[in-house]
């Protein structure tokens, strides 16, 4: 991936790129789920990748970021949450290996699509880096039309 701070991505589920992650609603503690895309405009599907912090903000609301549900073990849900500043449950590394996403304090979990279900609503989780597709993901950048496209829901 680019220079991406600042850009706007889809992170596509690599196995089938037509889904993506997507935050239930826009608020803290929105539960972020798979889900098919719904159009480019769909700003709960569009995520900031913020290196400096190393957090992952969501598009819909700047100040939500990706973050751990309660205690880093694997099946705790992802969701996004209100950014605290050096929250460590809260910080991503998404350029050491390529296509994954482990979180910085417990680099042992990685983001993965539960159970590799592809369908609409099924939960991102935390889960123990392992060789399977459930933890590979596509960041596919928009361009500034793409994002500003008006979206149905």
């Amino acid at each position: 991936m680019d220079n991406c701070s600042g850009s706007k991505y889809l992170i596509a589920y690599s196995n089938n790129l037509n889904y993506c992650i997507t935050a239930k609603t826009v608020g803290s503690g929105s539960q972020v789920v798979l889900y098919h895309v719904t159009g480019i405009g769909n700003a709960r599907q569009q995520w900031i990748f913020d290196e400096t912090n190393q957090v992952i903000r969501s598009a819909a609301d700047e100040n939500l970021v990706l973050s751990i549900q309660g205690s880093p073990i694997s099946l705790t849900p992802i969701i996004i949450s209100s950014y605290i500043p050096g929250n460590t449950a809260q910080q991503w590394d998404w350029t050491s290996k390529l296509g994954s996403i482990k979180n910085v304090a417990y680099p042992q979990f990685m983001i993965d699509n539960k159970c590799q279900v592809v369908a609409d609503n099924n939960p991102i989780i935390l889960y123990a880096e392992n060789p399977t597709a459930a933890q590979v993901w596509t960041f596919v950048k928009l361009s500034h039309d793409e994002v500003n496209t008006p979206m149905m829901a």
